[in-house]
């Protein structure tokens, strides 16, 4: 069972509760009935957020007892309080206040590990492309481009792997390759090779590029098989 779980279906229960002097009043008056009914109505009380609408003769046809002895337990001992036609126990509130605190910390907790995380992902993305760029020039102005777009990784290196093979990036210090920052700027890595365009394919269901061939018809990049594509 996870703590979550745990902490939903149950909740804490002083041991020595029956020593309170409330608590001894109630079973003066209603004996251990009255001491497990109202260890039930507290159970309600967590189950409802910490109220519950003063609403005895729905609460005794619910709970199977008298009518009046609930309003009894309620109106009559000072282990609740009315207010607004509700009622509440201020040790359950008071309880509950102390949950939520704790599920909030814990929340935030797994949000700032998870924000470090993909902080963690998106630099190690960062690194990938660098390696694989062929102008490596002003990595930090490239990085905060980086963390800015978020470019998937994958197109990004896919697309990669066509650039630097076409004739202007293969040239020796070629200025047809731009700066790493202005690559991710500008989205580069949507660029298609020339004589291709993009779609999806009927054929194999990816989208991909497409190369028209001699006769025309365009030819999946995506299919191993190079079948014929029809595209939309």
């Amino acid at each position: 069972m996870t703590k979550q779980k745990f902490e939903k279906q149950f909740f804490p229960h002083d041991y020595g509760a029956r020593g309170d002097q409330n608590i001894v009043a109630l079973l003066c008056e209603h004996g251990m009935a009255g001491y497990g009914l109202y260890w039930v109505i507290v159970e309600k009380l967590y189950e409802s957020d910490g109220y519950l609408n003063a609403d005895y003769k729905l609460l005794s046809y619910d709970l199977r007892v008298d009518e009046a002895m609930i309003k009894n337990i309620i109106e009559g001992s000072k282990l609740f309080k009315t207010k607004d036609g509700k009622f509440y126990s201020e040790s359950v509130l008071r309880r509950l206040d102390i949950r939520r605190a704790k599920s909030l910390k814990a929340s935030i907790s797994a949000h700032a590990k998870w924000d470090k995380k993909k902080i963690e992902q998106a630099e190690n993305g960062f690194k990938l492309f660098w390696k694989a760029y062929p102008k490596q020039e002003g990595p930090e102005k490239a990085q905060a481009a980086w963390e800015e777009r978020k470019p998937p990784l994958d197109k990004v290196l896919k697309a990669l792997a066509w650039q630097i093979k076409t004739d202007k990036w293969k040239e020796d210090n070629s200025k047809y390759v731009p700066l790493p920052a202005n690559y991710i700027k500008d989205g580069r890595w949507k660029d298609i090779p020339q004589g291709t365009e993009e779609n999806v394919c009927d054929s194999c269901g990816k989208e991909g590029i497409y190369r028209r061939g001699i006769t025309g018809k365009r030819i999946c990049l995506e299919c191993k098989e190079k079948k014929v594509a029809h595209v939309d």
